[in-house]
């Protein structure tokens, strides 16, 4: 492109105006058309009836075929009136120059008829006659539109056609307009017509949804010659101009391709893209053709349409009308996709917030279904992806907090790759959580094996054994001491069968009396107390000791062995400890009935520790 400044230098002064979204340079059209104003002016048209008094009063039965009733608006160059074609009795739409126009106007009017009559396309309005009034001036006979300009509806939300023509949703509206405005487009690229002045003003939406593009008065013609350079003059609307109409340089279908990112940026921003004070600041910005800057509430996809739209040099645009239109439709069928993710985000803004951990987890968890759903709905939704991404390490770093490494790791999976920080956290608290489970399970590895209400049962039903045992052993000690004199050897083989009940008992019922450390030590106590006193017995048969001492002895043995017991497994032990302690009471002071004393002292031992457990019993629970 050449330098701004010597674009400058050629602007006309006929381009000095008020308004940078008014069309400007139309009196110079006859130079960019391709042919010479004469070319167009002597064009032999048919002559059309047309009167233009403005009549209010009945017309006559004969006369002209259109009369006009009203103007509809009026430029610099020609004016539109409504009109009455008497017909076919129906009201059009009549264009023609003003009564003092230039030949350049009129041939610019000409080109215009001849482009748009070409253009016979639904979204393009039809020109149902052209020809010249009476004095010569050409006129142009157009399809009347029962509707409202694009522009009165982009700048008045509440307008009164929004109700025959809204879907509910304003953005998606105005998307679907302008995705016709591309229709008309490029039907007009293939028959080789640019537009040239796409913009809001130009697009007139009717009252049930149908969209045409109007004013085709700055179109030209791709299959003509190009003019010479020394021709090309800058013509357009300053606030949506592409580079190549600032520079004066050749246009191409993709000049129009600019024009309809032009006009989306406005919709997403509510202004045209370029802005200034000046008119040479209004081109200055169009010249340069920055990329357009979006806010956050801008949906991601629409911002690259539009970028990608309006790149500076034709060639890094979008190839066609057709290319923009697919656009903007991809994005309409991902909507719902992009709804979901501004759902999810939503939700992650107010997790920040949240009162609590539980509540923080149930906003991450929503945002990154909602992520996931938009995923689904479109899998090359980048916006839900990186969304979803930051949802899962907040939800990590969330777990991480509360100490919760399962959850952590299972979050992990949803990432394509985890960071590495964050890797070695979840594997830090996992290693650390593991250490705590095993100290965790060795304490309760030993409280097992200290507590003594394991398997109570099985310990409470032999002692319930042993204690019936010892009482019949008891009975037939009485009986046998009413027949004859208790001798030591008596007592010993008493000893000697206890022991031999209590080995085999035990030899039996392992697996139920010793399953823990508690179980065996008080196991292997009591086998220990039974192998010590058949010991205690023997050494006092050798000795010739008194039965009395015996029984006192023994009696005083098993004190001692409770106490240890008591002492080192359970307290609550020691309960028996005054049985065995009146049993050697007993044989001391009442030597005649020894026997006695110590087989009810030894059955009431048995008695109390078969209630211990069966106390146990019932705290462990059914």
């Amino acid at each position: 492109m050449p330098p701004f400044a010597e674009t400058l230098a050629g602007l006309a002064p006929s381009m000095r105006i008020s308004a940078f979204d008014a069309t400007i340079g139309r009196e110079a059209l006859a130079m960019t058309m391709g042919a010479p104003a004469a070319d167009a002016t002597s064009r032999v048209l048919p002559t059309v009836s047309i009167d233009f008094s403005e009549r209010t009063a009945a017309p006559a039965l004969v006369g002209p075929d259109l009369r006009v009733i009203a103007p509809l608006g009026e430029g610099g160059m020609g004016v539109v009136s409504l009109a009455e074609q008497r017909s076919l009795d129906r009201l059009v739409a009549v264009k023609t120059t003003r009564v003092d126009a230039t030949a350049s106007a009129d041939a610019a009017l000409c080109e215009e008829a001849v482009v748009t009559g070409r253009l016979e396309h639904p979204n393009v309005v039809p020109v149902h006659a052209f020809g010249r009034t009476a004095d010569g001036r050409p006129v142009m006979v157009m399809k009347r539109i029962e509707g409202v300009a694009w522009r009165s509806l982009l700048l008045e939300p509440e307008h009164p056609a929004w109700e025959s023509i809204t879907t509910g949703d304003r953005l998606v509206d105005h998307l679907q307009i302008l995705v016709q405005v591309a229709n008309a487009l490029s039907f007009a690229h293939s028959r080789k017509v640019v537009h040239r002045d796409v913009k809001p003003e130009n697009v007139m939406v009717g009252y049930f949804g149908e969209v045409l593009l109007v004013d085709f008065g700055l179109a030209v013609r791709l299959d003509r010659p190009e003019p010479e350079p020394s021709e090309r003059c800058i013509v357009g609307t300053p606030a949506y101009m592409a580079p190549e109409m600032v520079a004066g340089l050749a246009i191409d279908e993709r000049t129009d391709v600019y024009l309809l990112g032009a006009t989306l940026h406005e919709i997403l921003v509510g202004h045209a893209p370029h802005d200034g004070d000046t008119l040479t600041e209004v081109l200055a910005h169009a010249y340069a053709s920055e990329p357009p800057e979006f806010g956050h509430e801008t949906p991601t996809e629409l911002a690259d349409v539009c970028r990608h739209a309006m790149a500076r040099y034709s060639e890094d645009r979008l190839a066609d009308a057709r290319a923009f239109r697919s656009a903007i439709q991809e994005y309409l069928t991902h909507r719902a996709s992009h709804a979901l993710v501004s759902r999810g985000e939503e939700r992650l803004v107010e997790a920040e917030a949240a009162p609590s951990a539980a509540v923080r987890r149930i906003a991450f968890t929503e945002a990154r279904f909602a992520c996931r759903q938009a995923i689904e709905q479109w899998s090359g939704n980048e916006t839900a992806k990186r969304v979803e991404r930051e949802a899962i390490l907040a939800s990590v770093e969330l777990e991480l907090t509360e100490r919760n490494a399962i959850g952590a790791r299972g979050l992990m999976h949803g990432l394509d790759a985890v960071p590495v920080d964050v890797e070695a956290r979840v594997a830090s608290l996992e290693a650390e959580l593991e250490n705590e489970r095993r100290g965790s399970e060795r304490l309760r590895a030993l409280e097992r094996d200290l507590d003594p209400s394991l398997d109570a049962t099985g310990r409470h039903n032999a002692m319930v054994a042993l204690a019936v045992v010892a009482t019949c052993l008891s009975f037939y000690v009485t009986q046998r001491s009413r027949t004859r004199v208790i001798d030591a050897g008596d007592v010993v083989r008493i000893a000697c069968m206890m022991f031999a009940i209590v080995t085999v008992g035990l030899g039996v019922f392992w697996k139920r009396v010793a399953s823990n450390a508690f179980g065996r030590k008080l196991t292997i106590a009591a086998w220990s107390s039974s192998l010590m006193m058949v010991v205690h017995r023997i050494i006092s048969y050798v000795v010739h000791q008194e039965i009395p001492t015996i029984l006192m002895e023994d009696s005083l043995l098993f004190t001692g062995m409770i106490l240890t017991c008591g002492i080192v497994l359970d307290q609550r032990i020691l309960a028996v400890v005054p049985f065995t302690l009146a049993g050697a009471i007993g044989s001391a002071l009442d030597p005649a009935h020894a026997p006695m004393w110590f087989s009810g002292s030894t059955t009431a031992l048995l008695v109390g520790v078969a209630l211990f457990f069966r106390f146990m019993q019932k705290s462990e629970g059914p």
